[in-house]
């Protein structure tokens, strides 16, 4: 047997990093990372250079009034959340700590979990936004 069929007799492993990921989840991955740090960009700008208040408690309740300040940070907890996800999900497929069919488990407990997050981080942004 020449190494060639020897190679092609081997058990076929879950798949290569980019076959478990995907095209789409490898591009979802890497274009939440870009808006990702353009969202971080634009909060370390608002934060540190358009103010020119001390940074303190009152002052980001107050900052918070304001429509871009608001959508800069919402941004950045919805992108931080599902970029979070979708990196920690490439982790553990990575590491091959599940078969195939945990792979479908670890989806939705992913997106049950992102959901969560969303959803408290929502009630103590709205929350502060508000006081």
């Amino acid at each position: 047997m020449n190494p060639i069929s020897q190679m092609n007799s081997l058990p076929r492993r879950f798949g290569e990093p980019f076959e478990r990921i995907g095209p789409w989840g490898w591009l979802a991955l890497y274009s939440t990372g870009f808006i990702l740090l353009f969202f971080l960009l634009a909060h370390i700008w608002l934060v540190h250079y358009v103010s020119d208040q001390p940074i303190t408690w009152k002052n980001v309740l107050l900052s918070l009034r304001s429509p871009f300040v608001r959508t800069v940070s919402l941004g950045l907890l919805f992108f931080s959340l599902i970029h979070g996800m979708m990196g920690l999900r490439r982790v553990i497929l990575d590491l091959e700590l599940l078969k195939k069919k945990g792979s479908l488990y670890l989806d939705w407990g992913l997106v049950l979990a992102a959901i969560l997050l969303l959803t408290w981080g929502l009630i103590i942004f709205y929350r502060l936004s508000s006081a």
